[in-house]
């Protein structure tokens, strides 16, 4: 199957293509560690590392825009 077919019937069936996706989930994944505090701020950046994120800067400004705050200030809510 041709790789834009298969991006096009994944909007149709998530209504999202599947790299935003993959962003979703790993904003979410990250949010849920932080408020489980199952890392601590000086762990964040290789917890980031171990999800495939290599730009912190973006992630954290992706994360601030969909949650409304920072990674720190989550893990210090």
């Amino acid at each position: 199957m041709p790789r834009r077919t298969l991006e096009y019937n994944y909007k149709r069936f998530f209504k999202t293509f599947p790299g935003q996706h993959m962003r979703y989930i790993k904003l979410a994944l990250a949010r849920r560690m932080l408020l489980e505090k199952t890392v601590n701020v000086g762990d964040i950046i290789y917890t980031l590392e171990d999800l495939g994120i290599h730009h912190p800067g973006h992630f954290g400004q992706a994360y601030k825009s969909y949650f409304g705050e920072s990674m720190s200030e989550t893990l210090n809510s």
